[in-house]
This record gives C-alpha cells, structure tokens and sequence, in this order.
C-alpha cells in the first residue's frame, strides 16, 4: 500500500459529460476487478440516458467530514443548462426521478454518484433552480466512502459516444 501512496498521481480529468439512470442496480466491485475494488461499481442493471450539458457548466465537488462512525462524504454534481428549450420542464421532470449519475471524463471513465453505501439506501438529493435563462440542477449524496467509478466488464452496453457540447 506504502508504494500506492508514494507514486505519482496521474492523469488530469475533466468533465465531458453527465448520465442518469433511473432504474438501476449497483454492486460494489470485489476481489481484483475495477480500479478501486469495494468503492467501484458494477452496474447489474442500468439505463443510463446521456444529458445536455455545455462546456463549463458542470462542477463535481466532494469533502470528507471525520463523524463518530467515520468520514462522511459529501458529493455535489451541479450543472447548467439554458432556459429557452420548450421541454424544460420534462427535462427537469426527467432528472429528479434519477438514482444514478455518471460523469464522464476525458480520461475515458466514470465516476459514479448514488451508492452512498455499500448497496444504495438512499437516493441523491436533488434540487432545481430556474432562472430567466438558466436551470441549475444540483445533486447531493451523503456516502460513507469516496466516489468511485464505473467498473466495465466485457462488451457492455454503457454508452462511450455521449453527445456534449464541451
């Protein structure tokens, strides 16, 4: 573990996209699977629906907060997106049934936001905010670990071609 902790940390992400899925399972990845075993996730069942998003309009934040039980994390999604689109209000509808949120980075994977445990107990917090041009979504989960990413098997079906405007 010593010799993870003392190498170089690489890569630079950035976000290039955002999907939802309001139906799905997710498993925490175990033995030597995924990048972070445990913290990873394998999505049994999923149907994650790619978002409009445009280039600067996406934040992901998450502070850790030492509790008696341990750290509490705390991860935010926000993003923005215009007013003047006539299916604002199913598009808002859309996104608070979601239980799922993956981030796409450039770097060629997901961080996924939801499992706040080790299966999901609770679904994410979402609130919306309109203004004459904008809509902010903003995304709250309390976890018990840091968010971890999409582990993919095989030829899954999860799509790598998301429409951005980034």
């Amino acid at each position: 573990m010593s010799t993870l902790l003392s190498s170089k940390a690489s890569g630079h992400p950035f976000i290039c996209g955002v999907l939802l899925a309001t139906n799905a399972i997710a498993l925490p990845v175990h033995g030597n699977g995924g990048f972070q075993p445990f913290f990873d996730s394998l999505f049994v069942e999923e149907n994650f629906i790619p978002l409009y998003n445009s280039a600067g309009k996406v934040t992901f934040t998450e502070t850790g907060k030492e509790t008696t039980g341990g750290i509490l994390y705390t991860q935010t999604l926000s993003m923005r997106f215009p007013n003047g689109d006539l299916q604002k209000a199913t598009r808002v509808s859309e996104i608070l049934k979601a239980t799922f949120f993956a981030i796409a980075l450039t770097t060629g994977r997901f961080l996924i936001i939801g499992r706040n445990d080790v299966y999901q107990n609770t679904s994410p917090v979402i609130e919306t905010r309109s203004l004459v041009n904008t809509t902010e979504v903003t995304i709250t989960v309390l976890s018990i670990f840091s968010a971890g990413y999409l582990y993919i098997e095989g030829n899954a079906t999860f799509p790598f071609v998301i429409p951005s405007s980034t």
